[in-house]
């Protein structure tokens, strides 16, 4: 009857909605035994310091994997130095590769990944600051959150007895992400912003943005910006005597992290130091970048294990609440798409990142 035909596919509509058993959910394991994971980053241009360290963070975990049922190949595309390129490499790697699951660095990408990840029905597991790249569906976040990041900073610089803060940041999705949350972490917790001037990725010249900052007299200055507007900006603070600096994750990115010898930061929890040790090992030379890299190789990880279940790995990964990784203990509710973590304090010593406190 009409009335049974009407009531069926309201059932149909509704397992839909709850991503239940349905054929949209359907899953056969890889015929010929390998699974074809996607890797899009950018490995060449600005962002190259971040998506270098994520491809060579996966390869560390591909060449640990031991005694798996299936083999696991990496294909990986650059998106290079304009993530609005992003789409083309995408579509080929999603439809063209026909791989199994996407590890996608940096929320430019994510954001252009996700609906491909959908219309794929494959997991994309993303190093991506903006949340809402982690629908719960196909697409899942790791990395800590903005406000995981602010409120850390915002009891650190509390601990360190700041009252005023002096905030310059680049002009870039993630970076106003994190300055968002630290203002209004700082505004509940009665910390004062006494300066705010964003600034494009082309900006070198900043000696009026920090006469400006400096006439407010702040007790600290934030600073956060991709690797050639940072540097820039950090020599000039340092030709003008100042040294009183903190940030989120930037100078982990650093071309020249002499220039903030001394700076706190927030970044990645390195839970388990033997991780930047066996990279080291394996990659001399290449640059550790702390932000990233734990959360590329768990996430590696995370997709290896969804497949070696024999499950659709997509479910897997909905119903996935928490997993022992490497930058600590992530922890994620039950259909949710972004596994949280807790961030740890950083400064910069003899030129390089060392963990201050967890």
């Amino acid at each position: 009857s009409m009335a049974l035909a009407a009531a069926a596919a309201a059932a149909v509509l509704v397992s839909f909605g709850a991503y239940a058993h349905t054929a949209r959910d359907s899953w056969a394991p890889p015929r010929d035994g390998t699974v074809k994971i996607g890797v899009i980053a950018p490995i060449s241009g600005p962002y190259a310091v971040l998506g270098g360290s994520f491809v060579k963070a996966i390869e560390l975990a591909i060449d640990e994997l031991k005694g798996t049922k299936y083999r696991y190949e990496l294909v990986v595309r650059d998106i290079g130095r304009d993530p609005a390129k992003a789409r083309a490499a995408i579509e080929a790697t999603i439809f063209g590769d026909k791989v199994d699951a996407v590890l996608g660095g940096i929320s430019l990408i994510g954001q252009v990944t996700q609906p491909y990840a959908n219309k794929a029905r494959i997991p994309h597991l993303c190093v991506c600051t903006v949340t809402s790249i982690g629908d719960g569906r196909y697409n899942f976040t790791n990395i800590p959150v903005p406000a995981a990041e602010a409120k850390l900073w915002v009891a650190e610089a509390k601990r360190r007895g700041i009252q005023k803060i002096a905030i310059l940041p680049q002009n870039y999705p993630s970076i106003l992400n994190h300055v968002k949350a630290v203002k209004a972490e700082a505004a509940r917790a009665g910390l004062e912003i006494v300066f705010e001037q964003e600034y494009g990725p082309e900006t070198r010249n900043f000696a009026a943005m920090i006469a400006d900052a400096r006439a407010q007299a702040p007790d600290v200055y934030y600073i956060e910006a991709f690797p050639a507007p940072l540097d820039a900006l950090g020599r000039q603070l340092a030709e003008a005597g100042i040294r009183n600096l903190a940030s989120v994750v930037a100078p982990s990115v650093s071309e020249h992290p002499e220039l903030f010898e001394g700076i706190w930061y927030t970044d990645s929890n390195l839970a388990d130091p033997g991780f930047r040790r066996r990279f080291e090992a394996k990659f001399p030379g290449i640059r550790f970048a702390t932000h990233m890299m734990p959360y590329a190789y768990d996430n590696f990880r995370m997709i290896v294990h969804a497949f070696e279940t024999g499950r659709n790995p997509a479910v897997y990964l909905r119903e996935l609440t928490t997993y022992a990784g490497t930058a600590g203990t992530l922890s994620k509710v039950r259909g949710a798409g972004n596994f949280l973590s807790t961030p740890a304090v950083w400064t910069i010593r003899n030129g390089r990142p060392e963990l201050l406190r967890n």
